[in-house]
């Protein structure tokens, strides 16, 4: 006796310890991955992309504007004030201005009047006064008061013995002593008399004087510092006038002449291309940005992704 031998189908094979016949099948298991990765055949591995934004990047001096996805640099500089045609811009008052001259007012103070000299006068009137004065003599009230020597003569005497066809005539002097002597019809005779004391015509003689009252001559006058015009006394005073001006803002520059200056309001204008806040222009400088990504990251456009990978395992058919 032999043993049989073990026939199999094709494709399978004995097997003598199990006392059966067997046909090896292989099939490729499935990887599994943990939660949110997936298996990359090429790189037999289990893979998760991670996603994140890229940070962007600008040039010195910018920043990047995310609702207008650029990057901006903001430029300021004073805006330029602007005046009307021949006005002048004042920095000290931000004003426009223009400087108008004119002849300054001519002012005279109290009690005096602008002459046309253009110098002020005050003009005092008073009454003249009356002055008498003397030639000769001196004054007495409104008249002068000579006073002379008398001249000392020999009364002329009519002897009684004479006839009235004679005269008596001085014969001889001796001092103050006359002596007369009849002649021819009459008796002889002889007296002795003292001189007596004659004055001129309209003189009187008072206290051994011959005193002569004569008008005083009159003159019209002023008190000190008045003239004599027109009959009157009249002082003129005078003074500079006080130069004003009067419209607002205004300098006396000399001369007679006022300066003023009229403000009026400014605008205000800025460059090409820039845009005006009050007193201010700006301007927005725009360039493209860059993107940069965290170390280990790869860009994509505006995004930054990286693989993340981990160990799979592995499952086969029940």
């Amino acid at each position: 006796n032999q043993a049989a031998s073990a026939t199999c189908p094709s494709g399978y094979t004995y097997n003598s310890a199990a006392g059966r016949c067997e046909q090896a099948q292989q099939i490729d298991a499935n990887p599994v991955c943990g939660s949110g990765y997936t298996y990359n055949a090429a790189n037999a591995r289990c893979e998760k992309q991670e996603n994140q934004s890229a940070t962007p990047t600008c040039p010195s001096g910018y920043s990047y504007s995310s609702s207008n996805q650029r990057c901006e640099r903001v430029d300021i500089q004073a805006a330029t004030p602007t005046c009307p045609s021949g006005s002048v811009y004042d920095t000290r008052l931000k004003k426009c201005y223009t400087t108008e001259q004119y002849s300054a007012t001519k002012i005279c103070g109290s009690g005096y009047t602008l002459s046309q000299n253009n110098s002020c006068v005050k003009t005092t009137t008073t009454s003249t006064t009356t002055t008498y004065s003397c030639s000769e003599g001196e004054l007495n009230g409104t008249n002068c008061l000579v006073r002379a020597e008398p001249t000392m003569s020999c009364p002329i005497t009519t002897a009684q013995k004479c006839s009235p066809m004679s005269t008596p005539f001085l014969d001889r002097e001796s001092n103050n002593t006359c002596y007369y002597t009849d002649k021819e019809h009459c008796v002889s005779w002889e007296v002795t008399e003292q001189k007596r004391p004659s004055c001129p015509w309209g003189s009187t003689f008072k206290n051994g004087k011959c005193e002569t009252t004569q008008p005083a001559t009159a003159s019209q006058g002023c008190p000190s510092g008045y003239s004599l015009e027109g009959g009157q006394c009249i002082k003129r005073e005078y003074q500079q006038p006080t130069m004003s001006c009067s419209k607002p803002n205004s300098t006396y520059t000399g001369n007679g002449m006022c300066t003023a200056e009229n403000h009026s309001s400014n605008g205000w204008s800025c460059p090409s291309g820039w845009s005006r806040s009050e007193s201010q222009c700006s301007r927005t400088l725009t360039e493209a940005n860059g993107w940069s990504c965290p170390s280990g990251w790869s860009r994509d456009g505006s995004n930054c992704s990286r693989v993340v990978t981990q160990p799979n395992t592995w499952s086969c058919p029940s």
